[in-house]
């Protein structure tokens, strides 16, 4: 099963105080590192642009904040940081499958500059991470509302829960929703090879690979998403949201949703035939 990635919410970056800046990172790349042992996430970084770029005060770029990581004797975060792989822009790599929808959809409360990590986050089930500049950033998890176009040239609101970490304290609950999914997602003959993502505070008999094995199929049922559980039991996809709100920075808070970007539906309908044979009604809509 491949690790998730984590991507750069750069949203929640803007903090004024470079000092406070600095110890938000040490306390983010603490819970990173946690993600990344207990295996929920890879060892990658996913942004819209590069560190030199993303400014979290003024003339004090992100690059700045981790060099003064190292000079704050914080040794093991800032090289936790430095050997990470970043993958820039945001799209580089990803499946063709997962970027036709991404470019098929806009986030609601945000710009598209700014929603649109959260946006690949909700689409790839990726692992947000940033400041706690905010309420709506500081918290475990978050809603990202968009609308996606469909093949017929109409938008369909969607709403998708998901992962968000902004503190070292935020690492634990992702990793028990991560191992709660992973659980409900296997079939009994894939339980064995992912004993350890799922269960990681467990040891197995030696027994218990042919006990799985010996399973029926027909004992895990298909759930929403095409995962399976027990019957009876709910599946990680059914878990409900632990909030219904949708989580915009301050600055953007009771700010209209910009109208569809242009040029993104232009991509989008060049890509999909689908979505080119009705572009005449996309443009009626916007």
């Amino acid at each position: 099963m491949n690790a998730r990635e984590m991507i750069l919410n750069h949203a929640s970056l803007s903090v004024g105080d470079p000092t406070v800046a600095i110890d938000f990172l040490k306390d983010a790349v603490s819970g990173a590192a946690q993600l990344v042992k207990e295996g929920v996430v890879g060892s990658v970084l996913r942004a819209d642009r590069g560190a030199q770029e993303i400014y979290c005060a003024e003339g004090f770029s992100l690059f700045d904040v981790v060099q003064e990581l190292r000079k704050s004797g914080a040794r093991d975060e800032h090289l936790f940081f430095a050997r990470m792989v970043t993958k820039t822009p945001l799209l580089d790599g990803i499946g063709a499958d997962d970027r036709q929808r991404f470019l098929g959809c806009e986030t609601r409360d945000l710009p598209p500059e700014d929603g649109d990590p959260l946006l690949l986050c909700a689409l790839t089930h990726a692992v947000a991470v940033g400041f706690p500049t905010h309420e709506d950033w500081d918290r475990d998890r978050v809603t990202v509302r968009f609308e996606e176009l469909l093949p017929d040239g109409t938008f369909s609101p969607e709403s998708e829960d998901i992962d968000h970490l902004a503190r070292a304290t935020h690492a634990a609950p992702i990793c028990a929703r991560h191992r709660h999914r992973l659980r409900a997602g296997l079939q009994p003959g894939e339980l064995w090879k992912n004993r350890e993502a799922a269960f990681s505070n467990l040891a197995f008999g030696p027994d218990v690979e042919n006990h799985l094995e010996e399973l029926p199929a027909g004992l895990w049922r298909a759930g929403p998403h095409g995962s399976h559980s027990p019957p009876g039991r709910r599946t990680g996809a059914e878990i409900r949201p632990v909030n219904g709100q949708a989580c915009p920075p301050a600055a953007y808070r009771g700010r209209a949703a910009r109208p569809w970007s242009s040029s993104r539906r232009a991509t989008a309908a060049q890509d999909s035939p689908a979505i080119k044979a009705t572009i005449f009604s996309v443009n009626k809509l916007s």
